[in-house]
């Protein structure tokens, strides 16, 4: 019990000594300490590790922020919405495809509201830019996976002025016009790789069945696809989130990989 008391009464009396020692400086010294933390974070080619007020920002604010900016590929849809593998076109499951696609969005787009940013314009313009872009996307997403089953769809939608060729030969019974639009769209994709008298040959070596399969799935994927992802509002403001971001933190130090 007295060796206890001895170290209690050393411990007591060297914290006695330091605050006489530095005084108010010293104890803003320790609280300045308290009140600071790091968050570690990377870019393509660095890893970044950022010195920050905790009175200003919380770790979480920091780190959902960084994710909304940078790692936002996690909030994307991923869900299958075309098949173009002509062998399976005319077994994909678009209704399932379509129960996971509308299940996989309402989760993203919550989670998206969800995320505590720091506060500032900046950073809310860029989630309801990217909240705009999810639903464009998940917009889009439907449609394809529709249209497999009924291309009618394809024809009564905010994308189809702008793509007009392809949704009426995908809608058509003529396949005549689907083959000379799938030639025409081989043609586009291919460039030097691709004559006429190749495709007629390759068509020829294919059963009524499947030729109408690989005519359908290409120009769904790289002709109505291609052609409607063009209306998407991909615009980001012109903004440089790095250096935004890093003005969160009282210091940053960066380490880079040599490109």
């Amino acid at each position: 019990m007295k060796t206890i008391i001895t170290c209690l009464f050393f411990v007591v009396t060297c914290l006695s000594l330091s605050f006489q020692k530095f005084g108010k400086s010293g104890v803003a010294y320790y609280n300045t300490i308290a009140a600071t933390d790091t968050l570690l974070w990377y870019t393509e080619l660095c890893d970044h590790t950022g010195t920050f007020d905790k009175s200003k920002y919380t770790k979480k604010q920091l780190q959902d922020t960084y994710k909304l900016w940078y790692s936002n590929r996690s909030l994307l849809l991923s869900t299958r919405d075309l098949e173009t593998d002509p062998e399976k076109y005319n077994s994909f499951d678009s209704k399932g495809q379509l129960k996971l696609l509308k299940k996989e969005y309402a989760a993203k787009k919550k989670e998206l509201k969800n995320l505590a940013l720091v506060k500032g314009n900046i950073w809310e313009e860029l989630r309801q830019n990217r909240l705009k872009n999810l639903d464009e996307w998940y917009e889009l997403s439907t449609i394809n996976l529709e249209a497999h089953s009924n291309p009618q769809i394809l024809l009564n939608n905010r994308f189809s002025k702008y793509c007009p060729e392809y949704a009426e030969v995908l809608v058509s019974n003529d396949t005549l016009k689907l083959m000379e639009c799938w030639g025409r769209l081989m043609s586009k994709q291919e460039n030097r790789n691709f004559s006429e008298a190749s495709f007629n040959k390759y068509t020829n070596t294919l059963s009524p069945e499947s030729r109408l399969a690989h005519a359908r799935s290409y120009i769904l994927a790289y002709g109505w696809h291609n052609c409607a992802i063009r209306q998407i509002n991909h615009e980001i403001p012109n903004v440089n989130y790095q250096g935004e971001f890093e003005k969160l933190f009282i210091s940053v130090e960066t380490e880079c990989d040599e490109p």
